[in-house]
């Protein structure tokens, strides 16, 4: 029975690395899917971590203001605020060194829903320097919660 003229068996080449399997490809939409979810999810945590920095310092002004009374002070605690603010969703030299008009037209495109009445933007360019000023201080507060509210989702620390 040996002699008979069948060939030996012959074993196929073993399969190449491309194209992968269906089930790399799957896996690969997923890690893909995965990460991306995880990107968003980063992204939007830091902005509402800086809003929410924001408005908590807010809320202490607030409380302090509640314990002292001192109007003057509240003004200018809550311009150096609405500045640091501004500080972290642009350049500081953007920011810092402006003044009057520039200072509230920077307030006003940042804040870009207008939550800022003219007469409270006024009162933060100039009320900090005046000795004593007189004004709503639980609306002024309510405003710029609203403004704070209203940052673009832009995410802190990125220079346009």
């Amino acid at each position: 029975m040996n002699n008979l003229p069948i060939r030996d068996i012959h074993l196929p080449p073993p399969p190449g690395w491309w194209p992968p399997a269906t089930g790399w490809w799957l896996l690969a939409a997923l890690l893909l899917l995965v990460l991306c979810i995880l990107l968003w999810r980063r992204y939007h945590r830091r902005r509402r971590t800086a809003q929410q920095l924001a408005l908590h310092s807010l809320q202490q002004l607030e409380q302090q203001f509640r314990r002292h009374g001192d109007k003057s002070r509240l003004l200018q605690d809550i311009s150096i605020l609405l500045r640091r603010v501004c500080m972290s969703y642009g350049s500081r030299r953007q920011s810092a060194g402006l003044i009057e008009q520039a200072w509230l037209q920077h307030i006003e495109t940042l804040g870009q829903n207008k939550a800022l009445t003219a007469h409270f933007a006024r009162l933060l360019s100039d009320g900090p320097y005046q000795p004593q000023v007189d004004y709503d201080a639980d609306a002024l507060l309510q405003h710029c919660r609203q403004w704070i509210a209203a940052l673009p989702h832009k995410r802190p620390g990125v220079r346009s």
